[in-house]
């Protein structure tokens, strides 16, 4: 385990950016029909986009968000969009766990709102060399052709249609093949990648005691961090992590 971790950090290592070419910066562009808070984060959309800059962050990246009033996030710049006002004066307000997805209208008043705004911002952002971030791509696909400079990713595919021209990451392999046969690519394609909805672990505490709970949750920690703790210690790998009340 040693020697692996060695190599993985080695690794990591040699391909940071040096001091004279820095990392180029993310801009998140946000979820329209949604706040990027916890209350929000049954929607699977919001809540990646909720944890994305942390994650992000961990590895040496600065991320700018355009997002609606109210984001919990911790990006590093946050633009705002929409006022929770203007949001919910176009739709209404869900309680507790309501479904928010019939929100997400392409063309409805607060999707034009959104995107009138984000133009203008991201113009007054961008730097070359600057990353464009899509956690829900099919709602802003014409910034792809508006911005053909920067590099466009679209960061966690599990909605039917993908947009043309960007790095495509799904969130499952279920997802990828779908595409792949709905699309007929018969090869694959390079720079396709799979990264399985994340968590912040630090919301989840251990649940040592008797129930029903999941065994195991992927999430994302500080490399460096866990790899002194015993979090990566074999006998730990199978702690159910559940929030404390559960």
């Amino acid at each position: 385990m040693d020697k692996l971790l060695k190599k993985l950090t080695t690794l990591l290592g040699s391909r940071k950016s040096s001091p004279s070419k820095p990392k180029p910066r993310l801009h998140l562009i946000g979820i329209f029909h949604t706040v990027h808070s916890d209350d929000h984060s049954h929607c699977a959309f919001t809540g990646k986009a909720l944890r994305f800059p942390k994650m992000m962050q961990m590895q040496g990246y600065t991320v700018i968000e355009y997002s609606n009033e109210g984001s919990e996030s911790t990006a590093d710049e946050k633009h705002v969009m929409l006022t929770q006002e203007e949001l919910f004066s176009m739709i209404s307000k869900k309680k507790d766990e309501e479904f928010y997805g019939n929100d997400a209208v392409v063309g409805s008043d607060h999707h034009r709102l959104f995107e009138e705004r984000l133009y203008p911002a991201l113009v007054n952002n961008l730097r070359p060399g600057d990353i464009i971030c899509h956690p829900f791509g099919i709602a802003h696909a014409s910034y792809v052709s508006m911005f053909p400079s920067h590099s466009h990713v679209e960061t966690g595919i599990g909605y039917p249609d993908v947009v043309n021209g960007t790095f495509k990451i799904f969130e499952s392999y279920a997802k990828l093949h779908y595409w792949h046969g709905k699309d007929d690519v018969i090869h694959g394609l390079n720079y396709n990648f799979v990264i399985p909805n994340y968590y912040d672990l630090d919301q989840w505490e251990p649940n040592y005691g008797k129930g029903k709970y999941i065994a195991f949750m992927l999430g994302y920690r500080d490399w460096e961090t866990d790899r002194k703790s015993t979090r990566l210690n074999s006998s730990h790998l199978k702690l159910s992590r559940m929030p404390s009340s559960a």
